[in-house]
């Protein structure tokens, strides 16, 4: 046998392991959607950090859930609705969620791509002071006893190691109305490392210096884990 048909023969041998391998598929790309249309992707949860250690909690009134689409968009549709109030200087507020199917102790680049409803205009203190930071992490993300964040997310505009700035709230409009945005973090995708049973959480963030109300729509969340 000459070695032409040798090497097509071990080519074609390598393409039938890999494609009926699931763990080398899944260790080198594994893409999650979530749309919300199924309860199923309801699994979202959150908190809420960074805020006045005077400021009572249940004056936050946070609320996660999962709703339809606003009047004016497709209300047949379902989000996740995240609400928060700000009554103070400033307030983060986060959701997240672990994925796991990843090789253990694997290092991975993650990117998320964010559809956003929101009915916040540009130019106005709400559109242009609460800003989305996006990331993932090995640990879960959550509040401390003193009300810090325990992630990397920089501060304002500025890019954490864990998550990273994309953006503000704003529907891109001059006029109040909700609109579906897409924010994403293409040019800057998050490292992270997997767990020992090859999970990460995905985290999504609202860092708001707008002394007021937030309410967001996530119609959907796609988060592509690249090996």
């Amino acid at each position: 046998m000459n070695v032409l048909k040798l090497t097509a023969l071990f080519g074609l041998a390598l393409c039938f392991w890999a494609c009926n391998n699931e763990n080398f598929s899944i260790s080198a790309k594994k893409t999650v959607i979530f749309d919300f249309e199924s309860s199923e992707d309801a699994g979202w949860t959150g908190g809420v950090a960074e805020y006045a250690a005077l400021t009572p909690p249940d004056s936050i009134k946070l609320s996660i859930q999962r709703d339809t689409l606003p009047t004016g968009l497709d209300t047949t549709k379902h989000a996740l609705h995240v609400y928060s109030r700000n009554i103070g200087t400033s307030q983060f507020t986060y959701i997240k969620k672990q994925v796991g199917g990843l090789t253990p102790g694997n290092t991975y680049s993650v990117i998320l791509e964010i559809d956003l409803a929101t009915n916040y205009p540009q130019n106005t203190p709400a559109g242009m002071s609460v800003l989305l930071k996006a990331g993932a992490s090995l640990v879960e993300p959550v509040t401390s006893t003193d009300l810090k964040f325990n992630l990397s997310k920089g501060v304002g505009e500025s890019d954490g190691t864990q998550m990273v700035s994309i953006g503000n709230i704003s529907n891109g409009t001059a006029r109040s109305g909700f609109v579906i945005v897409n924010k994403q973090n293409f040019s800057k995708p998050v490292s992270v490392v997997s767990d020992k049973n090859g999970a990460i959480w995905l985290c999504v963030g609202i860092e708001s210096g707008y002394k007021g109300p937030t309410s967001l729509y996530f119609d959907r969340i796609k988060a592509t884990i690249s090996q």
